[in-house]
């Protein structure tokens, strides 16, 4: 260790307490550096979220965890490693030790100590074990997967097959960012798996999977064995029974080639009509917002699915207010190419009104990507998603599913979530069985959507509501919305402040701990007070 600095501190750090400081590294370099107090034992941990460099001593404190106050990754507090996602870096973690009266020594490499994030250590390819892992999807889940499993010490060879030409990346920012560079979504460079002996086989399908003799087949004509499979070959768009759908500048946004051709079609004399409501299709509305002449949404109430109609009312009272146009309760009949040129122009819906259109964006809802394993002994859900038990494991002996195309457990029932943080865990939860490390799944889906600069978080599941009860101003995007079913709380939205509720309630699910309706009855009731809060909120 090459780096030592000192910090004085104006009052001593309690227990369970998360405490942001300056650390000065010379030079007029200051690094800020997250200290921790539990069970009377010190940490120091790098300060900022590795997902999006949120600020970690806003979050949740947790039992050996802290968890980020904006998208809920867990970080251990002893070590820094990455423990539940979104993200795919740990933390950097430093010794430290107190010297004296509220003074404390922190020791590091120089190089450690000014590092925002840390990869963990990865086992080396060993040519001498034959195993060979096969993971078809390069999704976060497919992606979490191939780390994880040299991060737990396998040195067999394992194949990422990618459907599409790009490596991993952040799908989530195609519709927030529809001019996103490839280069800086991608989840990590053709560097990084060359140097970790990950094979990448790009721009490549799976096309038939022969179970018994353990072989996958390419589109690429080759045929690759396997030793264990996972298959996280995720959705595809669903597709609106209507003429018109290959006409140019009709686009379901699910790829970065998708975002791109969209993006072409953007100019300040562009008509755009998003088909479908949904959480792609109002972020992109969003984006396009100021940069063309018209957007129109052909739906239904925004989010009212997930949120409930009336927040679902006000984000659509807020995007018009912004200019965007909503035509509910109707749907597209045909899209026309008037000019006969290959390319949209009208929309024609099934009220008889037509549409101007330069660019036509659908986002109706996905399919899982399942055609090659139907009529094979795969066990496929009514639904065709793919059924896993807790451990991500399928019927078929060494084949596991992950990702948005499975169906499994999920907070104590089973469903089909298509959540990028849940995607990871699962990756995670797959890798570590694969290894014979028994790892069930337990993880609190989380998800987010932004727009115009303002962000809502949703923690839980909830399937039937009975109630919900909601705290804060609506109409001024600062509230918390508790999902209740039978007197028990089952999910949160929020948005504004305090941004650590949903983490909040996700910390104290992971734990198995409920919160029942009588908790919130009143906007003065703060749930969270029952514990002590600095900062952020300290659950354990």
């Amino acid at each position: 260790m090459d780096f030592e600095a000192y910090v004085e501190l104006k009052e001593p750090l309690q227990e369970n307490e998360m405490r942001e400081v300056d650390l000065d590294c010379g030079s007029q370099e200051k690094k800020k550096v997250l200290l921790v107090k539990q069970k009377g034992v010190l940490s120091a941990l790098g300060s900022k979220c590795t997902h999006f460099g949120a600020p970690l001593a806003t979050g949740v404190l947790g039992e050996g965890i802290v968890r980020c106050p904006w998208h809920g990754a867990c970080f251990n507090i002893s070590t820094g490693d990455i423990e539940d996602f979104p993200g795919i870096d740990s933390l950097p973690c430093y010794h430290v030790d107190e010297v004296g009266n509220n003074k404390l020594r922190i020791k590091a490499s120089k190089t450690d100590i000014m590092a925002e994030t840390r990869i963990k250590t990865m086992a080396s390819r060993n040519p001498k074990i034959d195993n060979t892992f096969v993971i078809l999807g390069g999704g976060p889940a497919g992606a979490s997967c191939a780390e994880v499993l040299r991060q737990e010490g396998f040195q067999g060879r394992i194949v990422l097959v990618c459907k599409e030409k790009q490596l991993p990346y952040d799908r989530t920012m195609l519709s927030k960012t529809l001019d996103s560079k490839i280069e800086s979504i991608q989840l990590r460079t053709q560097d990084f798996y060359d140097n970790h002996q990950i094979e990448t086989l790009l721009g490549t399908e799976v096309t038939e999977v022969d179970f018994e003799n353990k072989q996958v087949k390419l589109s690429t004509a080759v045929t690759l064995p396997y030793t264990k499979l996972v298959i996280a070959t995720g959705c595809t768009p669903r597709k609106p029974n209507i003429e018109g759908l290959n006409l140019k500048n009709v686009s379901y946004l699910r790829t970065h080639d998708d975002a791109r051709a969209i993006g072409e079609a953007i100019n300040v004399n562009a008509k755009i009509v998003v088909v479908g409501s949904s959480f792609i299709g109002m972020e992109m509305a969003s984006y396009c917002v100021g940069k063309v002449k018209q957007i129109t949404v052909i739906g239904s109430v925004p989010f009212h699915r997930s949120f409930g109609k009336e927040i679902g009312a006000q984000v659509q009272r807020f995007f018009e207010s912004k200019g965007v146009e909503f035509l509910l309760d109707t749907t597209p009949q045909s899209l026309k190419s008037v000019k006969n040129d290959g390319a949209v122009q009208q929309v024609v819906l099934k009220n008889g009104k037509v549409l101007e259109a330069d660019a036509v964006v659908i986002g109706i809802g996905v399919l899982p990507s399942v055609d090659f394993l139907k009529g094979s002994q795969l066990l496929l859900s009514e639904n065709d998603y793919i059924v896993v038990d807790e451990r991500m494991q399928t019927n078929v002996k060494d084949v596991y599913a992950i990702g948005d195309a499975v169906f499994g457990p999920v907070l104590g029932t089973k469903t089909n979530i298509g959540h990028w943080q849940v995607a990871q865990y699962h990756g995670k939860v797959a890798a570590t069985n694969m290894l014979l490390k028994p790892t069930v799944l337990h993880t609190v889906p989380f998800f987010w959507t932004r727009f115009f600069n303002m962000s809502i978080r949703y923690v839980g599941y909830i399937n039937k509501i009975d109630d919900i009860v909601i705290h804060g101003d609506v109409a001024e995007f600062n509230f918390t919305a508790y999902y209740c079913h039978k007197g028990v709380v089952k999910a949160v939205a929020s948005a504004g402040s305090p941004m650590f509720v949903a983490a909040a309630f996700a910390e104290l699910t992971a734990r198995g701990q409920r919160l029942l309706q009588g908790d919130i009855k009143d906007s003065t009731h703060r749930w969270y007070d029952v514990y002590p809060i600095s900062g952020g909120a300290r659950l354990v």
